[in-house]
């Protein structure tokens, strides 16, 4: 008898075995047991043009339900080994169903030159940071120019400020260094004045860590303690806010699935001109600014904003946060605060500033991004001013390594590559219509690694589902970014 592929499908938890190539003589009941499971699904997982490499299987990674589409996601596996930000998306729709693919085809041995003991020494020559840290090997992909390397993800203790660290398993390089925290139900804040001087890093003011528990409670499941100040009170009715324009927009509460409460800290860090999402404690922070130029960032409600769309994009889909997918969650936060915020000069942190020369162009405008510059780091350590950029070719080119030196590949100032052209959209479209393109094609198409050129194949995939007419405009916008031209998703 002929063989066929087989594919297995566990819909019971999320990470489960859910693909793998294999073969099985005809006439075995291979997807029997699947279609009793979910019949729609499997129907669909046979149209699926997966193409599975030898070695290769998916995992599911879960569900996303919203604006009339359902998405399973499959992570990629290759000879056991994870493939970071390698995914299938499974869209199901009234329309009819369709499939996104965010994997490369590669080659490579699984086999590390170094052990890991030996790339942890030429990374660092802590021997007791070593003692501490453990490590797992992966595959990282680069989606622009088609390869892949072997990299050991490295995490750190609680008390660090890293998150994770990734490491070419050939040389021991340091490819990136990811921070714990990203620069978003019942309320709670916390007085960050009552936090361990030890938990502030000594240099920069910010928090490193939070002891929830130990700090001044100064509101309680959105009641008002006898703690509470102004800064209390205006992250608390900007997160009212913020929450508010998911749930009545997006139909989104809680912004994270299973989130019971949202902390957060004000007063955080020690004149800390700066906010952040820490993915690791769940919390939002608001430094005080350093009071010359800056002052208490809860005055910003497209801030707020912009730090709760990091609670979101941290589920779905995940980015990780350096190089052009990190730039991506920084312009996507950008677009999402400016709009839940109400703001119409698409000007972002307005409000932090105490000075008008500098509040007319904030932290970052969308509109104009060239008014604002920020630092490229040159090979002998120096920094040059660049402006902003609006167009591909005026980037801040990444470096080998991304790390807090040069803003993990200037996720920041590249941060108005996708920010304004999402700019130029809105003034076509108007704001209601980019912000559900936008908000579904971040939850439901985008990946953890996609970058500037997937983020147009998919954005325009979005667009064309839900409303297919003058999706041109959008593809205009992205060609005005100097990004080019993409192959959309198979319908």
């Amino acid at each position: 008898m002929k063989s066929r592929p087989l594919f297995l499908l566990i819909l019971t938890c999320a990470g489960c075995l859910l693909i793998q190539s294999s073969t099985q003589a005809q006439g075995t009941s291979g997807l029997s047991a699947l279609e009793k499971l979910d019949p729609l699904w499997s129907l669909l997982l046979r149209s699926v043009p997966t193409k599975l490499r030898d070695g290769e299987s998916l995992t599911a990674l879960g569900v996303q339900q919203s604006d009339g589409i359902e998405t399973l996601r499959l992570q990629s596996w290759y000879q056991g080994l994870e493939v970071l930000g390698s995914q299938v998306h499974l869209h199901r729709t009234p329309k009819g169903e369709f499939t996104t693919d965010h994997r490369i085809s590669f080659v490579l041995s699984p086999n590390p030159k170094l052990p890991l003991v030996e790339a942890l020494r030429l990374a660092t020559e802590d021997s007791a940071l070593r003692s501490q840290l453990r490590g797992v090997l992966k595959i990282l992909p680069n989606f622009t120019t088609q390869k892949a390397k072997l990299i050991y993800q490295i995490r750190f203790p609680e008390t660090s400020l890293w998150q994770e660290w990734w490491l070419d398993a050939q040389t021991g390089q340091i490819l990136a260094q990811i921070p714990k925290h990203r620069s978003l139900l019942p309320i709670n804040i916390y007085d960050g004045r009552t936090m361990n001087p030890s938990d502030i890093h000594p240099d920069t003011g910010a928090p490193n860590r939070f002891d929830l528990p130990k700090l001044q409670a100064m509101v309680i499941e959105g009641q008002a303690t006898v703690h509470a100040d102004a800064s209390a009170y205006r992250a608390q009715t900007a997160i009212q806010k913020i929450q508010s324009y998911f749930d009545s927009v997006h139909h989104r509460l809680p912004l994270k699935p299973g989130m019971q409460s949202l902390h957060s800290v004000v007063h955080a860090g020690k004149q800390w001109a700066n906010a952040y999402y820490s993915r690791y404690y769940d919390l939002l922070a608001f430094g005080d600014g350093d009071q010359t130029e800056t002052r208490d960032f809860t005055f910003a409600t497209d801030i707020v904003g912009h730090e709760l769309t990091h609670l979101i994009s941290a589920t779905t889909p995940g980015f990780y946060y350096y190089n052009e997918s990190g730039a991506l969650d920084e312009g996507i936060a950008d677009v999402f605060g400016i709009l839940a915020a109400g703001n119409t000069q698409w000007i972002l942190g307005k409000a932090i500033f105490l000075y008008p020369a500098q509040m007319a162009h904030g932290i970052r405008d969308l509109a104009s991004p060239e008014k604002n510059r920020d630092y490229y780091r040159n090979t002998d350590g120096s920094y040059t001013p660049m402006p902003h950029p609006r167009h591909l070719s005026e980037r801040f080119p990444p470096d080998a390594a991304c790390t807090p030196e040069n803003d993990l590949c200037y996720v920041h100032g590249n941060a108005t590559i996708p920010g304004h052209l999402l700019f130029l959209i809105a003034q076509k479209w108007g704001n209601a219509r980019l912000e559900k393109v936008l908000y579904l094609s971040m939850t439901h198409f985008l990946s953890p690694l996609s970058d500037f050129k997937d983020f147009r194949r998919q954005f325009l995939a979005a667009c064309e589902f839900l409303t297919p007419n003058n999706c041109d405009i959008a593809a205009w916008a992205f060609d005005q970014a100097g990004i080019s031209e993409g192959i959309t998703s198979k319908r």
